[in-house]
């Protein structure tokens, strides 16, 4: 895999980064991909995650992460707030949240298919959570033509470590997958 020399990145390193989720699965390890890169990284959490700033500023310094609560991002005040001096934003936080509510098509398909397991359908909401979320997005960069690059970055299934202890009581999607695997 060729590498790109960081005179060439689009945001300087030492330059600030906002990242949303930043305790989450992806987002603690998007923070520590940063963080080793040189970034200083401002993180979204949706309620005090204090453990979370203990874990990168011991490993990368008392200045290089910010943890800042943002219980909803629909609240722009707090969100513009944390945008502040920022050079750069990844967002892998999945603000709307999802429920069994939450469907599309092919989810709602499979969710009345006598042959879906019932352990299998948060799965299948969480994958029509993310392609609604993604179509949103598109939408709006059409509907806006933004003056940045928008990118979308579509993992199918992520396995790593966890960043830390806390993280190991969230059960998400990739957990649930293990665990049915185990099952076989």
């Amino acid at each position: 895999m060729a590498s790109i020399k960081k005179e060439q990145y689009a945001i300087a390193p030492r330059s600030r980064v906002l990242v949303t989720g930043a305790n989450g699965f992806i987002g603690s390890h998007v923070v520590q991909q940063l963080l080793s890169l040189g970034y200083v990284v401002r993180g979204t959490v949706r309620s005090q995650k204090p453990w979370l700033d203990e874990l990168f500023r011991s490993k990368y310094g008392p200045n290089s992460f910010e943890s800042v609560v943002i219980p909803d991002l629909s609240d722009y005040d707090t969100l513009r707030k944390a945008m502040r001096d920022v050079s750069g934003v990844i967002h892998v936080l999945d603000a709307d949240g999802m429920t069994v509510d939450t469907w599309n098509e092919a989810t709602v398909k499979a969710a009345f298919d006598e042959g879906t397991p019932a352990d299998a359908k948060p799965f299948t909401v969480y994958v029509a959570s993310k392609t609604e979320g993604e179509r949103a997005a598109w939408k709006w960069v059409k509907d806006n033509k933004p003056p940045f690059v928008f990118n979308a970055i579509l993992p199918y299934y992520t396995v790593s470590e966890r960043m830390g202890q806390a993280l190991m009581s969230s059960y998400n999607s990739s957990r649930a997958y293990q665990w049915s695997l185990n099952k076989i």
